[in-house]
């Protein structure tokens, strides 16, 4: 399960940490441990970090009207500053190496 890393800016971070907005857009998609961030040099730019099981299902989502209608309280967009969502994918461990040869 990809873990997606959203930032962007807005005019209010305590009304944008406050909301439960987040939570019920993104647990409806089965989009698990969300958590909030701030710039702390830049307090108008927040991100959420969160596991996301459909990167589809959430990137349609964000493109309906409910999501552009309410994107202050998700991450925040607007037609000149959309939200960036970078994803991470889990890395499997490098396959053993076997050990130098002896001489």
């Amino acid at each position: 399960m990809p873990t997606v890393f959203g930032y962007h800016h807005v005019k209010d971070k305590d009304h944008w940490l406050a909301s439960p907005r987040r939570e019920e857009f993104f647990g409806s998609l089965g989009v698990s441990n969300i958590r909030t961030f701030v710039d702390p040099q830049n307090p108008t730019r927040v991100g959420v970090l969160m596991d996301v099981p459909d990167m589809d299902a959430v990137m349609a989502a964000m493109e309906t009207d409910f999501s552009s209608s309410n994107r202050s309280f998700v991450l925040i967009g607007s037609a000149s500053s959309p939200p960036r969502l970078y994803a991470f994918f889990p890395v499997p461990p490098p396959p053993s190496c076997p050990p130098p040869p002896l001489r």
